[in-house]
């Protein structure tokens, strides 16, 4: 190259905007990252027991699994701090992006919420904080959810996709009432030994791992 003469290479910035999340992404975060279906159970108790000592009340709280085997339905529910109504849809609809990492929380990555959907029909997250006078609803349309993933279509962005999946409802209520946190899951997929509605295989499980 002769001295001075001009290059042809342009620097270009790249901005958040051109960087695009594929859909593919829901099945890494779900099925494609846990070796054992019973892992969602572990995920929702660990997160349960964050917010159990995030609200100061180890010594009075209580996480409890209600199964209702008809309905192909489990409701985990806890009794920590919950979350705010300002909070909830961005706290729960954040991939990756707990603000827990360093705080010694078991639940730090921020996707632990996420495990349940590819066993499920639907998942509806219900809570409320201490203080709150109203009660929030975020469900998930699973089986929409692994439609849109599994064909090519439009909606390839994965914030495309959550968007036509979710549905978030505010309601008032007491503003006294304690604080909470409920997973429901629905429409559960029947497994070998219907292994997500098995008790028995579900408290040897827990009995292994929950905290």
């Amino acid at each position: 190259m002769k001295p001075n003469a001009r290059s042809d290479t342009e620097l270009q910035v790249v901005s958040p905007q051109d960087v695009r999340v594929g859909k593919d992404v829901i099945e890494i975060l779900t099925s494609g990252m846990y070796v054992s279906p019973l892992s969602i159970y572990r995920e929702y108790i660990q997160n349960s027991a964050d917010a159990i000592e995030e609200s100061g009340t180890s010594q009075s709280g209580r996480v409890e699994l209600t199964f209702d085997h008809a309905a192909r339905s489990v409701t985990i529910r806890d009794n920590g701090k919950g979350i705010s109504v300002e909070n909830a849809v961005d706290t729960l609809l954040a991939i990756g992006g707990s603000r827990k990492r360093g705080t010694g929380a078991r639940g730090f990555r921020g996707v632990g919420r996420l495990s349940g959907l590819a066993y499920c029909g639907q998942i509806e997250f219900v809570t409320k904080a201490k203080g709150d006078a109203r009660i929030v609803s975020l469900t998930w349309d699973c089986r929409k959810l692994r439609d849109l993933v599994g064909i090519s279509s439009d909606f390839d962005d994965l914030r495309s996709v959550m968007a036509r999946c979710v549905a978030v409802k505010i309601k008032p209520t007491t503003a006294s009432d304690p604080g909470f946190f409920e997973a429901r899951l629905r429409d559960i997929s029947r497994l070998r030994s219907d292994l997500l509605l098995n008790e028995h295989l579900i408290a040897d499980y827990l009995a292994q791992v929950a905290p």
